[in-house]
């Protein structure tokens, strides 16, 4: 397969920039999703709704 490229006349010329795209995509997604995890965690809701007519003291 790799020298098929080569007998077609693309060889480098067309390999080398879909590396370099290949990499910068991995580079911002791997900046990017752990933003988007602590972004989501930061302003997520609470899980439990506050009740103020409950007294955990008396439920025990």
């Amino acid at each position: 397969m790799a020298a098929a490229g080569h007998a077609m006349g693309g060889g480098t010329f067309m390999i080398q920039p879909l590396r370099r795209w290949h990499f910068q995509i991995w580079v911002a997604l791997a900046i990017a999703l752990p933003l988007i995890v602590a972004v989501a965690l930061w302003f997520r809701r609470d899980t439990v709704l506050p009740n103020p007519g409950l007294h955990w003291e008396t439920v025990r």
